[in-house]
């Protein structure tokens, strides 16, 4: 269904900038304010989570780094969704794909991340700015994972962090159709062995159910393009 979606956005971008400089420029400047909007206003959607005793100083963040954003919540409490958004690449990566943190992130904020960047992907991918959709997509699987994992806590005991690296893998198998650089990817991600089973029945699970449906994101662009392939 991405693979779908993104290839009539990506028809409708080329018909956009097929019109020259300024209609690239007003789509791009388009696309940043929603991103703008989108990005600080969602986590006042959301209420505030009192900080874990654990955590001690850590939480909330000062600073741009870390873990827990304290946005718009009171000492001692802080805003998940924001925790996402507003952190670097590289921070929100750590933080969703982080073991035993199961009470981290609450549900309706996952599944608001989740959307975001979901419709970020789609709408970014394409205008004249360079932007890549590996990033996006692991984050988009990561919180898929844990919504399930969420979803399955009351029948069985899982962890949170473990379905966020699956949730990930799958859907960019399903997107991508990669295989076994996924493979190394993950296992360098999580420096975990054991997972190499479960990581290649997941893969090949979600490259077949995608192959059954539509050709992958990449050989989409390259029909697009008129590349020969």
């Amino acid at each position: 269904l991405y693979n779908h979606v993104l290839h009539q956005v990506l028809r409708l971008y080329n018909l956009i900038n097929a019109k020259g400089r300024l209609a690239k420029l007003a789509l791009a400047l388009a696309v940043s304010v929603l991103t703008s909007a989108g990005l600080y206003l969602l986590p006042f959607a959301v209420p505030c989570t009192p900080c874990d005793a654990a955590h001690g100083a850590a939480c909330p963040t000062v600073g741009k780094s870390g873990n827990f954003k304290q946005f718009n919540c009171p000492d001692g409490f802080y805003n998940d969704l924001a925790s996402l958004l507003h952190a670097t690449n590289t921070d929100a990566t750590r933080n969703i794909f982080s073991t035993g943190t199961a009470g981290e992130f609450r549900l309706d904020s996952l599944l608001i991340f989740f959307a975001i960047y979901c419709v970020l992907g789609l709408f970014t991918f394409g205008i004249a700015v360079p932007s890549g959709l590996f990033l996006p997509i692991i984050l988009m699987g990561s919180a898929y994972g844990r919504i399930t994992a969420l979803v399955l806590a009351r029948f069985v005991r899982i962890d949170h962090g473990l379905y966020a690296v699956l949730g990930a893998a799958a859907l960019m198998s399903g997107s991508m159709r990669m295989t076994v650089s996924l493979c190394v990817i993950f296992l360098e991600l999580t420096n975990n062995l054991l997972l190499l089973p479960i990581t290649m029945f997941v893969l090949l699970i979600a490259k077949t159910v995608g192959d059954a449906f539509n050709p992958s994101i990449y050989e989409i662009i390259l029909d697009l393009k008129g590349l020969p392939f």
